[in-house]
């Protein structure tokens, strides 16, 4: 009886010294800001600043000490790489701007026959491009249209387009004027 008596005591000593304030590892602080002066001094007796007493201008300085380093706790994802979008009318919208009529020269295996030289003028659509005159497809552009010296040319020139556009359009010239 007398030794767990004796246990007991001991154990009873060894808490009570663990907590004994001397033995015992002191708390840390927060190192609290410390005002340095700047110059002039508020009297020692608290008194408001008069014309003869200016009020202290003091500044807050913070002592040394350990400054937390952020740091992450997650990643974000990561940002998905843009990929180009194919646009079937990369060009726009195809359309017959304009019609002219280049040069005219004479067709010899046609009695009065002549060959007018049509330009298409366009914008819109992908290359490459197929041009027709009159229904008929052609080398490129210019467009021959079979006409006659004197005559007046009405016919629809057409434009298609790589990417599936077509556009079309009449034209009229008056008179064809062949070389002598």
């Amino acid at each position: 009886m007398r030794r767990a008596l004796l246990i007991g005591l001991l154990l009873s000593a060894a808490a009570l010294a663990c907590n004994f304030p001397g033995l015992a590892a002191p708390p840390t602080r927060t190192p609290l800001p410390t005002i340095t002066p700047s110059g002039t001094e508020r009297p020692a007796n608290n008194a408001q600043p008069s014309a003869t007493t200016p009020a202290s201008t003091a500044t807050l300085t913070p002592t040394p000490g350990h400054t937390p380093t952020p740091t992450s706790t997650s990643k974000l994802p990561p940002t998905p790489t843009q990929r180009p979008v194919v646009v079937p009318n990369a060009g726009g919208p195809l359309n017959i701007t304009n019609v002219l009529l280049v040069s005219v020269e004479r067709d010899p295996s046609r009695a009065n026959g002549a060959i007018a030289k049509i330009k298409i003028e366009f914008t819109g659509g992908r290359s490459p491009y197929t041009y027709y005159e009159e229904g008929v497809r052609q080398r490129g552009n210019p467009v021959n249209a079979l006409t006659a010296c004197g005559a007046t040319l009405v016919h629809t020139v057409r434009v298609d387009s790589a990417d599936g556009q077509t556009d079309s359009q009449s034209y009229y010239f008056d008179p064809i004027v062949c070389p002598p």
